[in-house]
This record gives C-alpha cells, structure tokens and sequence, in this order.
C-alpha cells in the first residue's frame, strides 16, 4: 500500500508537530479535533512555525511553506478526516477510557487496510 494521505487526531501540541512533520514530507494530512478553535489555533501555530524556523532562517521559501500548509487540512468532523487515509496517528490525551472509545469508532468508519497508530507514553 502507498502511504499519501493521514490523518493526525488531536491538534494539541504533540498532533500539530506531527501533523507539520508529516505535510513537509510531502504527505496530504487532515488534523482533527473536537473543536473548531484548537483546529484553528493548531493550523495558526504550524503556519507561524514554519515562517519563524524555516522561511525566516533561509531552509524554505515562502512558496514552499504556502504548499506545506496547503498539503494540511484541519476538522472537527472524524468520519470526513478520515475518509481516504492510508495511517490515522492518534494523539488524544493519555486516558484509557478514551482512547478505548476512539479506538472502537475508528475500527468501525476506517477501511480495513488503515493503520491506527498511537505513540507511547514515556
């Protein structure tokens, strides 16, 4: 399977760096959350990080970065971010019961082939 488009689910601090990481490799990545604000914040940090550590320092131009960001999309809605994705990298905060409940929704709307990852807490 060609991995082209992932989904990163939660747009806190640790989804945001993953979900840039993933879009400057030249992945399509849908970042999901369940508010429009932390979407919005998230995809704000992302642009000013990319701007301030990598237009400003001379490692990407600013047509690079507007592809960047153009490769990231951000929700509110599961079911549509992970619609076509080859990975779902989960970064939900570290409680059992929710990632349980996440878990079952994405084994049910997920193709089967989908990946479901989630980092390990340390």
């Amino acid at each position: 399977m060609e991995i082209k488009n992932i989904c990163v689910l939660g747009a806190g601090m640790m989804g945001y760096q993953i979900a840039q990481l993933v879009a400057i490799n030249g992945y399509d990545v849908t970042l999901v959350d369940m508010d429009d604000t932390i979407v919005e914040r998230a995809l704000d940090t992302i642009n000013g990080n990319l701007k301030k550590f990598f237009v400003d320092k001379g490692k990407m131009s600013p047509d690079e970065m507007d592809a960047v960001m153009g490769r990231i999309k951000g929700t509110t809605v599961l079911k549509e971010a992970v619609n076509g994705v080859e990975i779902v990298i989960e970064t939900v905060s570290e409680q059992l019961a929710l990632k349980q409940r996440i878990f079952k929704e994405l084994d049910e709307i997920c193709a089967p082939e989908t990946i479901l990852a989630s980092p390990l807490p340390l």
